[in-house]
């Protein structure tokens, strides 16, 4: 019966509690909608990519695939093209009966003459100079790929029909079957990164709604202290405040699924992976993850609403005491320590090849030590605000600065914590700024082909079109300027040629060793050793020079009409398949601090806000005895700006400390932030700081003597 009694009565000082009540809830209700929605757009990330690599899942077609039952075969030429630096994926087919398997996304396979083209192809080859694009596809085109064949909207697909006779003169493989399972989109270093994003981005948008849900609290605590005076019990007083925080929970909740429901488009046109969109449907959460947050994120709403009335509940008399809090203790700095030689022992295991750059250790001992550092930032906060605040009354000599220490000294709990996300923020935005600032290593110019030079890989197709295409490729003097052609050695690993006409396409040095660190192209993969060989082996790769990117992509279109099953590369090509997905993300991170720094400066407002509300009787004293309001807005921006400035000084340190360790552990090159880089940060630090006086003219408003007269 009494808690039948308590709930609408929580209910009732939730939604009648006049203006005060009215912001308490619009600011609990809009931080956890903010929470929310961010926290199921993180959670599509990984169906996103799931469903990217299901539809792509038949590009990995060949004679391992399990035979479809009831079906005929099929003869299969698979090739990756480029044009103008986006991926295209060309497969030559041909039936082998009336009835064979058809790739995801067709009705039909094409016939002999018949061309099966993507909506982005389509587009692009109504752009495109015919002998720079269409002739890649002899046919005529008679139908567009679906999309459940199809990865992303954007990507360039073809399927070409041809007769059984042409496919088996270039060497094509026969199938039996469509393969379903693709190749991983994210493995070592971006799981990595992947992971600690999620971490980094996730945690101050946690604070945020932990600093929504205590907006007041103060004065929640107060009222209810006043009805355990009145008789109410400490069941009854948690039932009501737990009702109180429910309804803003659930509305909250309510109001994230429809924002979350309103960035999916937004998101599936704007972010990109590996230079491709996603498409809208793979942005959805699994059911029960849906449901978890759905119930997860009321009852820790909840939980955390009648944690902050125990002093209430254990005495209603507390709140007129307020006995003194316990000062932190200083091994609170443990924890962030603990995480810091986490991050130093995934370095030292790295270096000394204890474990590698892939697998589940790096993974495990990178998400552990981030997660443990991000909590001991939290946990060591309090510490620091209070040396901070004793470091000013040492040094102050004003009535304002010693106001403000004061209060921080008092509370540095509820000090830090205000401030807890900005700190969060800038930690993770240095941590990263060093990761992506060069993703291609040290030695990206190692062992790249030169400028304008394309690369045909023609090991392991037939000797005889592979030798026809060099005839095609001279023929053509208005396309290339100059062809070498490159033999296979008589050894493993070795091909038939000296350095210093390889280093003609290729950039090498041939002062010392031939070395091939660094970022080769796809023809020296394997390769040990240069050596001119009278008995030379079968041919390996063709290196042509051109001047033009047009020139580049009609040599391709050379290549594919008589050897389509040959891999063709260019310089641009390399750069861009072992930067793109670095690139992506980097700029993505950006984007997503920016908003998480955005959210941490609306914790600084809200704690800014609620702390100017809380102590108005107080500040309307002071005014009374002869304050200044500017003496009282300094005051407020002092409690936040002085313990923010040293634990941000932590905070990036730590975070510096951290990217070096996981970019050395992971096999990359870091490199300090750059200035450009330190410059955005700043400015980005200085708008959120600059958001925190947003609550400052309510302050002359708040603490007019009518506040002391009526309260």
């Amino acid at each position: 019966m009494r808690r039948v009694i308590s709930m609408p009565l929580g209910a009732r000082l939730a939604l009648a509690g006049g203006r005060e009540g009215t912001v308490r809830m619009t600011t609990m209700t809009a931080g956890v909608a903010v929470g929310v929605a961010l926290l199921l757009l993180a959670l599509t990330a990984v169906p996103a990519l799931r469903g990217r690599e299901h539809r792509a899942g038949w590009h990995e077609t060949g004679p391992q695939t399990a035979a479809a039952a009831g079906r005929d075969g099929l003869l299969w030429l698979a090739a990756n093209d480029h044009y103008r630096g986006r991926p295209v994926f060309r497969v030559h087919v041909a039936a082998l009966g009336p009835r064979p398997p058809v790739p995801p996304g067709l009705d039909r396979l094409p016939g002999p003459g018949e061309v099966a083209v993507s909506p982005a192809l389509r587009a692009a080859l109504a752009e495109a100079a015919p002998d720079e694009l269409a002739a890649r596809f002899p046919g005529t085109v008679v139908a567009t790929i679906g999309a459940d064949g199809l990865a992303s909207p954007d990507e360039l697909v073809a399927i070409v029909g041809a007769s059984p006779d042409e496919l088996r003169a270039l060497g094509a493989a026969e199938v039996h079957g469509i393969a379903t399972a693709g190749a991983p989109q994210v493995t070592g270093f971006l799981a990595v990164l992947l992971l600690i994003a999620a971490i980094g981005l996730l945690v101050p948008v946690v604070v945020f709604v932990a600093m929504a849900t205590r907006i007041s609290a103060a004065r929640r605590e107060q009222r209810y202290a006043a009805l355990r005076l009145a008789g109410a019990t400490s069941a009854q007083v948690g039932w009501m405040a737990a009702t109180e925080a429910g309804l803003a929970a659930v509305a909250g909740v309510a109001l994230g699924w429809i924002g979350y429901a309103a960035a999916r488009p937004i998101v599936a046109a704007r972010i990109t992976f590996d230079g491709l969109r996603f498409a809208p449907s793979d942005l959805s959460v699994p059911a029960a993850q849906v449901a978890l947050v759905a119930l997860g994120v009321p009852a820790l709403v909840v939980i955390s609403a009648i944690v902050v009335l125990r002093r209430v509940r254990l005495s209603p008399l507390g709140i007129t005491r307020m006995a003194r809090r316990r000062p932190p203790g200083a091994w609170r700095v443990a924890v962030p320590l603990l995480g810091l030689l986490g991050f130093a022992l995934l370095m030292v295991l790295r270096t000394t090849g204890a474990i590698g750059t892939d697998g589940t250790a790096v993974l495990v001992l990178a998400g552990t030590s981030l997660l443990a550092t991000l909590l001991g930032l939290v946990v060591a906060g309090p510490w620091a605000t209070m040396l901070a605040a004793r470091a000013l009354v040492r040094l102050s000599n004003r009535a304002v600065t010693l106001l403000a220490a004061r209060r921080m000294a008092a509370d540095p709990s509820t000090t830090f914590r205000a401030i807890s996300g900005v700190v969060l923020a800038a930690f993770v935005t240095s941590m990263f700024s060093g990761i992506a600032r060069d993703p291609g290593g040290k030695n990206l110019e190692n062992a790249q082909l030169r400028p304008g030079v394309v690369e045909i890989l023609t090991a392991g197709q037939p000797d005889g079109p592979a030798a026809a295409l060099v005839p095609a490729l001279t023929a053509d003097t208005a396309t290339v300027r100059d062809v070498l052609v490159v033999p296979a050695g008589t050894a493993p690993g070795t091909l038939a040629i000296d350095c210093p006409h390889l280093a003609t396409v290729v950039n090498l040095d041939c002062s010392g060793s031939t070395s091939f660190a660094g970022l080769p192209p796809p023809g020296l993969y394997g390769v040990t050793a240069l050596a001119p060989e009278r008995a030379a082996g079968p041919l390996h790769a063709i290196y042509v020079r051109t001047d033009s990117l047009a020139a580049e992509d009609r040599v391709r279109t050379l290549v594919a009409r008589n050897l389509p099953g040959a891999v063709t590369s260019t310089r641009a090509d390399q750069v861009d398949l072992d930067t793109r997905q670095l690139r992506e993300l980097d700029r993505g991170l950006r984007v997503a601090l920016l908003f998480v720094l955005v959210v941490a400066a609306c914790s600084l407002t809200v704690a800014a806000a609620a702390g100017i509300a809380e102590r108005r009787r107080p500040f309307a004293l002071l005014r009374a005895a002869g304050v200044r309001v500017a003496e009282l807005r300094t005051t407020v921006l002092l409690e936040s700006a002085a313990p923010l400035a040293i634990t941000l000084i932590v905070g990036v340190g730590a975070g510096l400390a951290a990217g070096a360790a996981i970019t050395t552990a992971s096999g990359q090159h870091w490199l300090p932030p750059s200035p450009g880089f330190l410059l955005t940060l700043a400015l980005e630090l200085g708008l959120a700081a600059a958001l925190t006086t947003l609550p400052l003219p309510l302050t002359e408003r708040l603490t007019a003597q009518e506040t002391i007269r009526y309260e």
